[in-house]
């Protein structure tokens, strides 16, 4: 049963980095669509 728990923990925390770079790869994209509107 801790082999499962611990299982999920790991999973846990992959998924909230994968979704943490998501967040960050977003801001980014948000701050070039941003500059490219900017362009006359």
């Amino acid at each position: 049963m801790d082999d499962l728990r611990d299982l999920v923990a790991r999973n846990t925390a992959s998924n909230q980095a994968v979704l943490d770079k998501l967040d960050r790869l977003e801001t980014r994209l948000a701050s070039v669509e941003n500059t490219l509107t900017d362009i006359p």
